[in-house]
């Protein structure tokens, strides 16, 4: 039964890993096309440049972003783990720390919707 669950683990671990870059790569892309939508759209930088929901968003995305750094690298140092130790378990409080920060993240990374369609809807515009 224990060799079943070590097993898991290492599936899990690995899956995190293999996750988080693509997590780096998506984030890359949403940033790229986000901006270049901003620039190049039909309401263009000017439109969005005065728009505190734009800010909100960007705000918010980078905030997720930050805040996923210290569950990677805690993925990171597990998985170097598990590779030298088959028994390794994470310990207790570090899950606590990473399950915290990712229900954290699931929260502002629920506002982004809501910022983008308070813009739509031109609530956030600073000019007249």
């Amino acid at each position: 039964m224990a060799a079943v669950w070590v097993w898991t683990s290492i599936l899990a671990a690995r899956l995190a890993f293999c996750v988080s870059k693509v997590d780096c790569a998506v984030a890359g892309a949403i940033i790229l096309v986000g901006f270049s939508r901003a620039i190049f759209a039909t309401k263009g930088w000017a439109y969005y440049s005065v728009d505190l929901f734009f800010w909100a968003e960007l705000g918010a995305f980078a905030v997720v972003g930050l805040l996923s750094i210290m569950p990677t690298v805690e993925f990171i140092r597990w998985r170097k783990a598990i590779s030298g130790n088959l028994t390794f378990s994470p310990a207790p409080h570090g899950t606590r720390n990473v399950r915290c920060i990712l229900f954290a993240e699931a929260i502002i990374f629920a506002l982004i919707p809501a910022f983008a369609a308070a813009m739509a809807r031109g609530y956030g515009s600073l000019s007249p």
